[in-house]
């Protein structure tokens, strides 16, 4: 291994499954660190080699202790959590940005622009700032001037994307196959389309974060297509997070939102591979 000191950070639920995989299938010993093992990482980085592993928010939180080493390099996975740092309000992000900046460095992600272009350009300046030198001429160039052109020139040297069919001898996929089917709508289904139709198209709009508020709505307009009784259990929880600002009286931080809508897509997705494996077990009854 070349590099002598890797800094790899990811969500908490993923730790574990990097150690194994570094583990069998490049023979890489790691340590996972949190607060109860604090002692065993102190110990581990005097050594001439240390892969360490930990979460977003520990390295966020243990910023200054984690930015006392001379790390070699560094690995975000599910990096497009960081695609906020140019915003003010991102702590976390912008924390994670101060303990890299100048540590070479890999983002991986699967959804590197979910909202906005600008998604992009926060990613991008993760890694070198100097590519597109401000937002302000980000935005002039690319958001108004719509230079794609010139914007894919500049993403070349610092993006490699990575297509499905080019790991597939690697990794097995499940095939997908595409299946449409008509039908027509109850007429209590046609009333509770336009309710839910017409609260979303409100302009002000407590039960969903603004930063994620279009994602969102595409995805409960996609559950009301499929699922009356999805969209019900997705208002419970809206109508949860509405008790829980009303019962604070207080307006929820940007890293607070991001959390909320991450949680609330990561439920939303589980809830979607429920009811395909119910058609499939259904299907295969038959």
């Amino acid at each position: 291994m070349e590099k002598n000191k890797i800094l790899l950070i990811m969500p908490s639920n993923l730790r574990k499954q990097w150690q194994v995989e570094l583990e069998e299938k490049f023979d890489i010993d790691s340590l996972i660190v949190d607060s109860s093992n604090w002692e065993d990482y102190l110990a581990k980085v005097k050594s001439k080699q240390a892969v360490i592993i930990v979460s977003y928010h520990f390295a966020s939180k243990r910023k200054t202790e984690f930015g006392k080493i001379a790390w070699d390099f560094c690995v975000f996975d599910e990096a497009h959590r960081l695609r906020n740092v140019y915003k003010n309000g991102s702590k976390m992000a912008n924390s994670l940005y101060e303990l890299t900046k100048g540590i070479p460095k890999i983002l991986l992600t699967a959804t590197p622009m979910q909202n906005t272009l600008l998604d992009i350009y926060g990613l991008v300046q993760f890694i070198d700032d100097r590519v597109f030198y401000s937002k302000q001429i980000f935005s002039e160039r690319y958001l108004r001037g719509e230079d794609y052109n010139d914007l894919k020139a500049c993403l070349e040297p610092v993006v490699q994307r990575t297509l499905r069919k080019e790991v597939a001898e690697y990794i097995q996929f499940s095939e997908r196959k595409e299946m449409t089917i008509d039908f027509e709508l109850s007429p209590m289904e046609i009333e509770l389309y336009v309710m839910i139709n017409n609260y979303l198209k409100k302009e002000i709009l407590y039960a969903l974060p603004n930063s994620h508020r279009t994602l969102i709505t595409s995805v409960i307009r996609k559950l009301l297509a499929s699922s009356s009784m999805a969209v019900a259990e997705t208002f419970k929880v809206l109508k949860g997070r509405l008790e829980t600002l009303k019962e604070t009286t207080r307006t929820e931080s940007a890293d607070e939102s991001i959390d909320f809508s991450l949680a609330f897509l990561m439920m939303m997705k589980l809830r979607q591979m429920m009811i395909v494996s119910r058609m499939n077990y259904t299907q295969e009854k038959r």
